[in-house]
Protein backbone atom coordinates (compact mmCIF):
# COMPACT_ATOMS: atom_id res chain seq x y z
CA UNK A 1 0.00 0.00 0.00
CA UNK A 2 1.16 3.34 -0.72
CA UNK A 3 0.35 6.41 1.96
CA UNK A 4 -0.41 9.71 0.38
CA UNK A 5 -0.56 13.13 2.48
CA UNK A 6 -2.12 15.05 -0.16
CA UNK A 7 -5.62 13.94 -2.57
CA UNK A 8 -5.02 12.37 -5.88
CA UNK A 9 -1.95 10.64 -4.77
CA UNK A 10 -0.42 14.10 -4.05
CA UNK A 11 -0.88 14.65 -7.63
CA UNK A 12 -0.29 18.87 -6.80
CA UNK A 13 3.47 17.53 -7.13
CA UNK A 14 4.15 17.83 -3.31
CA UNK A 15 3.38 15.82 0.22
CA UNK A 16 4.99 13.01 2.03
CA UNK A 17 4.54 9.16 0.80
CA UNK A 18 4.78 6.42 3.03
CA UNK A 19 5.10 2.58 1.60
CA UNK A 20 4.45 -0.31 3.15
CA UNK A 21 4.27 -4.51 1.79
CA UNK A 22 4.42 -7.90 2.78
CA UNK A 23 1.96 -10.97 4.14
CA UNK A 24 0.52 -10.25 7.23
CA UNK A 25 2.61 -7.04 7.75
CA UNK A 26 1.42 -5.12 10.64
CA UNK A 27 2.70 -1.10 11.72
CA UNK A 28 2.05 2.20 12.48
CA UNK A 29 2.31 5.10 9.61
CA UNK A 30 5.72 7.36 10.71
CA UNK A 31 6.40 10.84 9.50
CA UNK A 32 2.84 10.89 7.65
CA UNK A 33 1.23 11.49 11.11
CA UNK A 34 -1.32 9.46 10.63
CA UNK A 35 -2.11 12.46 7.82
CA UNK A 36 -3.32 10.30 4.98
CA UNK A 37 -5.47 11.54 2.42
CA UNK A 38 -5.37 9.01 -0.58
CA UNK A 39 -3.80 5.51 -0.44
CA UNK A 40 -3.56 3.63 -3.05
CA UNK A 41 -2.16 -0.69 -4.19
CA UNK A 42 0.60 -1.08 -6.66
CA UNK A 43 0.51 -4.28 -8.83
CA UNK A 44 -2.31 -7.07 -8.90
CA UNK A 45 -4.78 -6.82 -6.11
CA UNK A 46 -5.76 -10.41 -6.12
CA UNK A 47 -1.60 -11.46 -5.81
CA UNK A 48 0.79 -8.63 -5.30
CA UNK A 49 3.59 -10.90 -6.19
CA UNK A 50 2.33 -11.66 -9.28
CA UNK A 51 4.59 -10.03 -12.12
CA UNK A 52 3.68 -6.55 -12.61
CA UNK A 53 4.95 -3.13 -13.63
CA UNK A 54 3.11 0.05 -12.55
CA UNK A 55 4.07 3.56 -13.79
CA UNK A 56 3.59 6.69 -12.17
CA UNK A 57 3.49 9.96 -13.41
CA UNK A 58 5.43 11.93 -11.09
CA UNK A 59 8.08 11.30 -8.52
CA UNK A 60 7.71 8.83 -4.98
CA UNK A 61 4.67 7.03 -6.95
CA UNK A 62 2.59 9.90 -7.11
CA UNK A 63 0.27 11.34 -9.88
CA UNK A 64 -1.60 9.31 -12.35
CA UNK A 65 -0.90 5.76 -12.25
CA UNK A 66 -0.95 2.51 -15.37
CA UNK A 67 -0.46 -1.18 -14.44
CA UNK A 68 0.29 -3.58 -17.04
CA UNK A 69 1.20 -7.23 -16.75
CA UNK A 70 2.59 -7.86 -20.11
CA UNK A 71 4.77 -6.22 -22.67
CA UNK A 72 4.30 -2.69 -24.30
CA UNK A 73 5.81 -1.45 -27.40
CA UNK A 74 4.61 2.41 -26.57
CA UNK A 75 4.15 3.97 -23.46
CA UNK A 76 0.48 6.39 -24.06
CA UNK A 77 1.71 8.28 -20.57
CA UNK A 78 3.24 11.67 -21.24
CA UNK A 79 5.82 11.30 -18.68
CA UNK A 80 7.03 8.32 -16.16
CA UNK A 81 8.86 9.60 -13.41
CA UNK A 82 8.71 6.73 -10.91
CA UNK A 83 7.70 3.02 -11.09
CA UNK A 84 7.14 -0.37 -8.82
CA UNK A 85 7.78 -3.81 -10.22
CA UNK A 86 6.11 -6.99 -8.48
CA UNK A 87 6.73 -10.44 -8.73
CA UNK A 88 10.38 -12.28 -9.07
CA UNK A 89 11.14 -11.08 -12.49
CA UNK A 90 13.27 -8.26 -14.23
CA UNK A 91 11.73 -6.05 -16.06
CA UNK A 92 13.41 -3.83 -18.77
CA UNK A 93 12.59 0.14 -19.42
CA UNK A 94 13.38 1.58 -22.98
CA UNK A 95 13.85 5.69 -23.50
CA UNK A 96 12.06 5.03 -27.30
CA UNK A 97 8.72 3.32 -28.34
CA UNK A 98 9.41 -0.42 -29.88
CA UNK A 99 11.93 -1.38 -26.92
CA UNK A 100 14.70 1.13 -28.83
CA UNK A 101 17.02 3.49 -27.39
CA UNK A 102 18.55 3.36 -23.98
CA UNK A 103 17.61 0.18 -22.00
CA UNK A 104 17.83 -0.56 -18.30
CA UNK A 105 16.99 -3.34 -16.77
CA UNK A 106 15.23 -3.22 -13.29
CA UNK A 107 15.41 -6.10 -11.14
CA UNK A 108 13.42 -6.57 -7.15
CA UNK A 109 14.80 -7.51 -4.44
CA UNK A 110 15.53 -11.20 -4.02
CA UNK A 111 12.76 -13.04 -2.26
CA UNK A 112 11.08 -9.70 -1.75
CA UNK A 113 8.88 -9.84 -4.62
CA UNK A 114 8.60 -5.90 -5.07
CA UNK A 115 11.31 -3.63 -6.49
CA UNK A 116 10.70 0.06 -6.02
CA UNK A 117 12.37 2.85 -8.18
CA UNK A 118 11.01 6.23 -6.91
CA UNK A 119 12.72 8.72 -8.78
CA UNK A 120 13.72 7.53 -12.30
CA UNK A 121 15.95 10.54 -13.18
CA UNK A 122 18.55 9.97 -10.46
CA UNK A 123 19.17 6.62 -11.70
CA UNK A 124 19.78 7.76 -14.94
CA UNK A 125 16.59 6.98 -16.56
CA UNK A 126 15.29 10.26 -18.00
CA UNK A 127 12.64 8.65 -20.26
CA UNK A 128 10.39 5.85 -20.66
CA UNK A 129 8.35 4.98 -23.81
CA UNK A 130 8.01 1.21 -24.03
CA UNK A 131 9.02 -1.71 -21.97
CA UNK A 132 9.03 -5.93 -21.43
CA UNK A 133 9.41 -8.41 -18.42
CA UNK A 134 12.90 -10.14 -18.88
CA UNK A 135 16.52 -8.62 -18.59
CA UNK A 136 17.90 -6.68 -21.78
CA UNK A 137 20.07 -4.64 -20.49
CA UNK A 138 23.30 -4.94 -18.57
CA UNK A 139 22.18 -1.70 -17.13
CA UNK A 140 20.91 -3.29 -14.03
CA UNK A 141 19.22 -1.40 -11.24
CA UNK A 142 18.51 -3.25 -8.15
CA UNK A 143 15.33 -1.91 -6.06
CA UNK A 144 16.75 -0.35 -2.67
CA UNK A 145 13.64 1.76 -1.40
CA UNK A 146 11.40 -0.13 0.54
CA UNK A 147 9.26 1.25 3.01
CA UNK A 148 11.30 4.43 2.85
CA UNK A 149 9.31 7.90 3.25
CA UNK A 150 9.98 10.35 1.12
CA UNK A 151 8.67 14.07 1.29
CA UNK A 152 7.89 15.40 -2.36
CA UNK A 153 8.65 19.45 -2.12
Amino acid sequence: WIFYTERNYNSGDFGIVEWVFGDNYCGNLGPTNNDVSSLRYAGRQNNWKEDAITLYGLTVFSGNAHLDLIDSSDVLMPSVQSIIISGERDWTVYSLPNFAGIEHCLVPEAGMYVGFFPNLSLLGINSVRSYRKGCFSDKKIRSGQHGVVMDRE
